[in-house]
C-alpha cells in the first residue's frame, strides 16, 4: 500500500481541512478586544490580518473545520453536566432531544457565562460561519444564553471581534415551538474570508443555567476529501491482502442455542501505541461491556499510524467458535475512522496458526459504533485469537470490545441464577424416615437478593454454590473472613431457599449470625421463615428471635435463635429471609423435622397466606384488581403542565395519522404530580404540606384540565368508536408521602397542618397523624368524585408515588399498611411502582400493596444494561408483580433509545409481559401524543408499535428479504444497498459469509462483496436484520462474478 503517499495528502490538507488537534497556546487577557461577555464586542474593528480580503462565494462549502478540533472551555462545564473527554464541544454529535431532557450525553451544562477558545490546529484562510448550539428551555432554572459573539485570532493572544450570534427565533404563532429542543445560533459574515487558527466564543448565561451543544466554525473547502482517500486506502487493502478461504471443520453450529460471549474477562497482549483513551487496568478490551456511545468511557483509542495486533488468550482450547467481532467507533466529521481492514487468525495451544478471514473497513456516513463481524459455518477451534487492526494512517481508531462467540444453553449473568422450583412435591414413600434430624444438613441452597447486587460486590459475595450454611459447623470466632461465615454483601436482603427434595415434617428452624458493627458486619433485625408444598403458595411460620450466643468481645458477637412450632407441618421447601445491610455473615442454619410427614398439619394450616412471595407466574388482570386495567400510561402534572382533551385523545384512542380514532389505546391511567416542586417548593416525597395536597385536587378536577379532560375527551372517543353508554374508562390518583428527612437520611417531624379542624397542625412526627393525613386526603378526593358526577370514566385506584421503602423511616410498614386499609375501606386498590430492585421491592404483598409494578429503568440513561429487563422480567414472575416500561422524549429522536425502547416492547412477546400481567408506562408528560402526531417515521412507529403490544399482537420478527441478486466484475469489490419501504433504523448483521470472499456490512443496510482474488462465478452468502424487535430469518445474497 502507498501509506507514504496517502500520509502526505493528509498533511497538505491540514492547512484547510484540519483533523488533527494542534497546540493549546493560553489566551491573552489583553486581547484587542476585551473579549468579555458583553455585547460591544460586536461593535470592535476588525483587525486587518485576519481578513483575506477575499470574498465568500456564492454558493460556499459548508465544511466545519472545528469538528475534532482541542478547545479550552472557562469556566469548565459543571460536573454533573461533564463535558466527557473535554470533546463534546466540537465532537460533531448533535443532540436531538425534543423534551427538554437535559441530561442528555451531548449536552455540556455551565453555571456560568462561559469563553470557549477553538484551536483549529494550522490557520485556515476561507472561514466564513460561525454558529453554537444551545438547547431552549425554561424550566429547572434553565435558560437559553442571554448573547453570543465571536472572535479570531493567528496566535491566540491578539483577538480580532467579528461580531454577534443571532439566535433562533420562534415562530410569533408560537412561541414556545423551540422549547425544549437545541436550537443553533449563527453568524455568517460578507465582508469576505477570514484567517485564523484559533477562534473564541463568549457565551453569557441567562438564567442559572444554560446547556451547549456544539460550537462551530465553518469553512469554504471541500469536506469530504479525508472520506475519499479511506475509501481509496480500503480498495488498496483489497487488492494486497485479498480474502481468506474459510476453515471448515465436523463440528456443526447449532444457533437454536443462545449466543455467548465465551472471551469475556480474558487476558490479551496488545503490540501498538494507545492514544487519547487508556487501556485502563489492561482489561477493558475484554470486559464486555458495550456501552455503543462515544461517551459511554468504554473506549480504547490506538495510534492508527501503524498496524495495531492484539492477542486473546481464551484459557483453554476451546471447540465452538462460531462468531469473533470487533467493536469500533467512528466519526468521520473529527477523523475518527474505522481500520482499513481487520485480520483474525487463530492460534492453538502450541502457536499453530491458521488464518480465519480479513473483513474490510467502512466509511460510516455518522458517528456511530461499527461491528467488525466474522462468523462461521462451521466451528472453529482455538486458544488464542489474533487481531490485527491494519492502519489507517489517520489519527487514532477507537476500539470498545472484542468478542469471541459460542452458541450454548444459557449462561446466568447474575450473582445469583434464577431460581427454580417444581410444583410435583410428593412423599418420601418407604424412604420416609421417622428419625428427627436437621433435613437440610448439607445442601445447597438458592437464593434471591432484595435488591440489586453491584456486580463489583459479586466476588463479596459466597458462591451460591457452598454448604458453609448446612455443614453442622458453628462459628467460635466473629471475623467474618477466617471463622466459616457465608457471606452477604450488599443487596438490601436476602431470600435464602431450601428443597427438601419431597414432602417432610418440619417443626423447628434456627440461624445464626455474627454482628461487628465497626466493621459494618451487622446481624439482621429480623429473620422470617417460610414454608411451601408447592413452590407456588408460601405460609409465614413466624421470626427466629437472635440473642447473644457468645459473649460480646469489644463490639462483636454471635446471635443465634430458633423459631420453634407448635405443631410439625408438612413442607417441600424452607426460606429463610432477612436483611442484609452492608456486610452479614451467617455460619449456619438448619431446619429440623422428619422425612416421615405422618401426623404433620397439611399445607401450614393456621398460617399466613403470603401473597406475591416466590409465587412464579405474574400478576393477572382481573375485574377485581383495579377494575380490571391492563394497560395503565403514568400522567404527569404540575404546576406548569396539566392535560387538555385534546392532548388524551391519542391515549384513549388508536388515531392514525390524520388523528382519526381507529381502536380503544391505553384502558387506564394514573394521574401523579412529576418529580418537580409542589407549590410550596417541597417535594412529592418529602416535606408536602397541606396546601399542596389541596392544591394536587384542584388541579386534577380543574375544569377542562387533567381528570375533568380525560372525562371530556372518554366521552369523545365512547362516541366515535360507538363504546356504549355504560363503558367507562379507568383512573387512579396518587397518594404523597407525608416525610421530611435531612441530608443524612433521617427523618425530621414537621407540622403538615390542620387536616381535621381541630385547630391543631398535624405532625408528621407521629404515626397516628400522618395515617389520619392520608385519611383525609382519600376523604377529599373521594367527596369531589362525587360532586363532579363522572359519566365516562371511574376512580379504580390510588398510587404510592415513593418508589422505595425508606429504611431510616421506622413507621413505614405500618404507615403503608394502614394506607392499604384507608384505601380498601373505600372499596380502591393500592398500588405501587418500585424502581429496579428498589429497597423492599419484594415486600410489596406484605406492606399493603394490591398490585405493584417494577421498572426496570432501561431508557433514562444509555449505559443501563439489557441485562435490567431480563432479569426484571424474571423478578416480576418470581415475585407476583407487574411490570413497568419507560419512554420519553429521547426515543422519538435518538436512535440508540428509540432502539432501547422497541427493545421493551420486543421483550414483552419473548417473556411473556405483553399479554399475563398488567403493564404500566411511565411516559415524559405527553410523549405518546407527540408520536402519534408526529411526521417522523421513527417516532410514529413508537406509538405504533405500543399499539400492537396492547392488543398482544406484535410482530417481532421482521419478514426476510428474497430475490437479492447482483452482478460484479472479477477481483472488484461491488457495493450493494436493501432498499426498504420506509427510513426506520435497523440493525443488519451477516449471517454466513461467502465462500469465494468477504463481505462488510454497514448499519444502513449497505454492503460490500469483496470478491476472491481471481475468483468467476456464483456466490452466496446471507444477513439478518433487526427492526429492534427481533432479528429475521436468514436473507440470501447472491452476487455473480464476471
Amino acid at each position: 500500500m502507498k501509506r507514504i503517499a496517502f500520509l502526505l495528502v493528509i498533511i497538505m490538507l491540514l492547512s484547510v481541512f484540519v483533523t488533527a488537534c494542534g497546540n493549546n497556546e493560553s489566551s491573552d487577557s489583553s486581547s484587542t478586544e476585551s473579549g468579555a461577555n458583553s455585547g460591544e464586542d460586536s461593535k470592535a474593528p476588525v483587525a486587518e490580518s485576519v481578513l483575506t480580503g477575499v470574498p465568500v462565494s456564492e454558493n460556499p462549502s459548508e465544511t466545519i473545520i472545528s469538528n475534532g478540533a482541542s478547545y479550552t472551555a472557562s469556566p469548565g462545564a459543571a460536573p454533573e453536566y461533564e463535558d466527557t473527554y473535554g470533546t463534546e464541544l466540537t465532537d460533531g454529535i448533535r443532540s436531538e432531544i425534543v423534551d427538554g431532557n437535559y441530561s442528555d450525553v451531548a449536552l455540556s451544562g455551565y453555571s456560568s457565562s462561559v469563553q470557549i477558545v477553538v484551536d483549529l490546529g494550522a490557520v485556515n484562510e476561507r472561514i466564513y460561519g460561525f454558529k453554537v448550539g444551545y438547547l431552549c428551555y425554561d424550566q429547572a432554572a434553565i435558560a437559553e444564553p442571554g448573547s453570543l459573539s465571536v472572535f479570531v485570532s493567528l496566535d491566540g493572544k491578539k483577538w480580532s471581534s467579528v461580531g454577534a450570534l443571532q439566535k433562533a427565533v420562534p415562530p410569533e404563532e408560537d412561541p414556545k415551538a423551540f422549547n425544549g429542543t437545541v436550537q443553533e445560533a449563527s453568524l455568517f459574515v460578507n465582508v469576505g474570508y477570514y484567517r485564523a487558527r484559533y477562534v473564541r466564543f463568549n457565551v453569557s448565561k441567562s438564567s442559572a443555567w444554560q446547556f451547549l451543544d456544539e460550537v462551530m466554525v465553518i469553512a469554504d473547502v471541500d469536506g469530504d476529501q479525508q472520506n475519499t482517500l479511506y475509501k481509496d486506502a480500503v480498495n488498496q487493502a483489497y487488492q494486497t491482502l485479498g480474502s481468506v478461504k474459510k476453515p471448515v471443520s465436523d463440528v456443526e453450529i447449532n444457533r437454536d442455542l443462545e449466543k455467548i460471549l465465551i472471551s469475556k474477562d480474558a487476558k490479551y497482549t496488545v503490540n501498538g501505541a494507545t492514544k487519547r483513551f487508556q487501556d485502563i487496568g489492561g482489561t477493558m478490551l475484554t470486559d464486555g461491556k458495550l456501552s455503543g456511545y462515544y461517551e459511554g468511557e468504554t473506549w480504547v483509542g490506538f495510534d492508527a499510524s501503524e498496524d495495531v495486533t492484539v492477542t486473546l488468550d481464551l484459557g483453554e482450547k476451546v471447540e465452538d467458535i462460531a462468531i469473533i467481532e470487533a467493536n469500533f467507533y467512528a466519526n468521520i466529521a473529527v477523523g475518527t475512522y474505522l481500520p482499513v481492514a481487520v485480520k483474525i487468525a487463530a492460534l492453538d495451544e502450541n502457536k499453530e496458526r491458521t488464518e480465519l478471514g480479513i473483513l474490510y473497513g467502512s466509511s460510516l456516513t455518522q458517528a456511530g459504533t461499527y461491528c467488525f463481524s466474522l462468523p462461521f459455518n462451521t466451528a472453529v477451534s482455538a486458544r488464542y485469537i489474533e487481531y490485527t487492526f491494519v492502519a489507517t494512517e489517520t489519527n487514532y481508531i477507537m476500539l470498545e470490545e472484542l468478542g469471541v462467540y459460542a452458541y450454548r444453553e444459557p449462561a446466568d449473568d447474575s450473582l445469583y441464577p434464577s431460581i427454580e422450583l417444581k410444583n410435583d412435591a410428593t412423599d418420601w414413600g418407604s424412604e420416609g424416615s421417622s428419625e428427627y434430624t436437621n433435613l437440610i444438613l448439607g445442601k445447597t441452597q438458592q437464593i434471591m437478593s432484595a435488591s440489586n447486587v453491584p456486580e463489583d460486590q459479586w466476588s463479596n459475595n459466597t458462591p451460591v454454590t457452598s454448604t458453609l450454611l448446612t455443614d453442622g459447623r458453628f462459628a467460635f470466632g466473629t471475623n467474618i473472613g477466617t471463622s466459616g461465615y457465608f457471606k452477604f454483601c450488599h443487596g438490601a436482603g436476602r431470600t435464602v431457599i431450601y428443597d427438601l427434595e419431597h414432602i417432610s415434617s418440619v417443626d423447628k428452624f434456627t440461624a445464626s449470625f455474627v454482628d461487628q458493627p465497626s466493621w459494618a458486619v451487622t446481624k439482621p433485625t429480623k429473620v422470617t421463615v417460610y414454608s411451601s408444598i408447592d413452590g407456588n403458595n408460601w405460609y409465614v411460620l413466624g421470626n427466629v428471635e437472635l440473642a447473644v450466643d457468645l459473649d460480646p468481645t469489644d463490639d462483636s458477637a454471635i446471635y443465634r435463635g430458633a423459631l420453634t412450632l407448635d405443631k410439625a407441618i408438612k413442607a417441600r421447601y424452607v426460606a429463610f429471609e432477612f436483611n442484609v445491610n452492608v456486610w452479614c455473615g451467617c455460619d449456619e442454619l438448619e431446619v429440623f423435622g422428619k422425612k416421615n410427614s405422618g401426623g404433620a398439619d397439611a399445607g401450614a394450616s393456621g398460617y399466613e397466606l403470603q401473597k406475591g412471595f416466590l409465587s412464579g407466574s405474574r400478576i393477572e388482570p382481573s375485574e377485581e384488581l383495579l377494575g380490571g386495567a391492563k394497560d395503565l400510561c403514568l400522567m404527569y402534572h404540575s404546576k406548569n403542565n396539566y392535560y387538555v382533551a385534546e392532548d388524551l385523545i391519542p391515549y384513549l384512542a388508536y388515531v392514525d395519522k390524520d388523528g382519526k380514532p381507529q381502536d380503544l389505546m391505553f384502558d387506564s391511567f394514573l394521574f401523579l404530580h412529576n418529580n418537580s416542586e409542589m407549590p410550596s417548593g417541597a417535594s412529592p416525597h418529602k416535606g408536602s404540606t397541606i396546601s399542596d395536597w389541596k392544591w394536587t385536587i384542584e388541579d386534577l378536577f380543574n375544569d377542562g384540565r387533567n381528570v375533568m379532560a380525560l372525562e371530556d375527551a372518554a366521552g369523545q372517543i365512547k362516541t366515535a368508536l360507538n363504546l356504549g353508554d355504560d363503558y367507562k374508562f379507568k383512573y387512579a390518583v396518587t397518594l404523597y408521602y407525608p416525610y421530611k428527612y435531612n441530608d443524612k437520611g433521617f427523618p425530621v417531624a414537621y407540622d403538615f397542618g390542620d387536616v381535621d379542624g381541630d385547630g391543631v397542625a398535624e405532625n408528621t412526627g407521629k404515626l397516628e397523624d400522618r395515617i389520619k393525613i392520608i385519611e383525609w386526603y382519600i376523604d377529599s378526593i373521594e367527596k369531589t368524585i362525587v360532586e363532579k358526577d363522572l359519566k365516562n370514566i371511574e376512580l379504580v385506584g390510588y398510587y404510592w408515588w415513593h418508589e422505595a421503602l425508606e429504611s431510616n423511616d421506622k413507621d413505614t410498614k405500618a404507615l403503608l399498611n394502614a394506607t392499604a386499609d384507608a384505601v380498601h375501606k373505600v372499596d380502591k386498590d393500592f398500588f405501587w411502582i418500585p424502581y429496579y430492585c428498589s429497597p423492599g421491592y419484594n415486600q410489596w404483598a406484605d406492606v399493603g400493596f394490591d398490585v405493584a409494578c417494577m421498572q426496570p429503568n432501561y431508557v433514562f440513561k444509555a449505559e443501563t444494561p439489557y441485562s435490567n429487563v431480563v432479569n426484571c422480567a424474571e423478578i416480576t414472575k418470581l415475585l407476583g408483580m407487574g411490570f413497568e416500561m419507560e419512554v420519553d422524549g429521547t426515543c422519538l429522536s435518538q436512535p440508540m433509545f428509540y432502539k432501547k425502547y422497541m427493545e421493551y416492547l420486543g421483550s414483552g412477546a419473548t417473556y411473556g409481559y405483553m399479554n399475563d400481567t398488567i403493564v404500566m408506562y411511565y411516559q415524559a408528560l405527553t410523549i405518546f401524543r407527540d408520536a402519534a402526531n408526529s411526521k417522523s417515521e421513527m417516532a410514529r412507529n413508537v406509538y405504533d408499535q405500543t399499539y400492537h403490544f396492547i392488543k398482544g399482537d406484535l410482530n417481532i420478527c421482521p419478514e426476510a428479504i428474497t430475490g437479492l441478486t447482483y452482478t460484479a466484475d472479477k477481483n472488484t469489490p461491488v457495493m450493494g444497498s436493501i432498499e426498504f419501504a420506509n427510513d426506520l433504523p435497523r440493525d443488519f448483521r451477516v449471517e454466513v459469509m461467502p465462500e469465494n470472499g468477504t463481505v462488510s456490512m454497514n448499519g444502513d443496510g449497505t454492503f460490500t462483496f469483496y470478491p476472491e482474488k481471481d475468483f468467476i462465478g456464483e456466490v452466496k452468502f446471507s444477513f439478518a436484520y433487526n427492526e429492534y424487535l427481533g432479528w429475521s430469518q436468514p436473507c440470501e445474497v447472491t452476487v455473480t462474478v464476471k
